[in-house]
């Protein structure tokens, strides 16, 4: 198994291509994070059952931080 196979296996996003999709776009956006909005990120992941919150609930959560701070 290729350690891209073992990424995609891990976060859930193997067999489906609505995720794998959702994974990328989610990763892509969390990479150009600010420092601080990453680390509010990884608390929220740290949190999470599947160990990431998916594009839509990282958006909602980044909006939702920026808009109290």
């Amino acid at each position: 198994m290729s350690l891209f196979e073992y990424y995609l296996e891990s976060r859930g996003a193997a067999t489906s291509y609505e995720r794998l999709v959702d994974l990328q776009i989610y990763d892509r956006v969390k990479s150009s994070l600010t420092p601080y909005l990453a680390r509010y990120v990884l608390a929220l992941e740290a949190a999470h059952k599947n160990g990431w919150l998916g594009r839509l609930e990282l958006a909602n959560a980044l909006d939702a931080y920026r808009s109290y701070g």
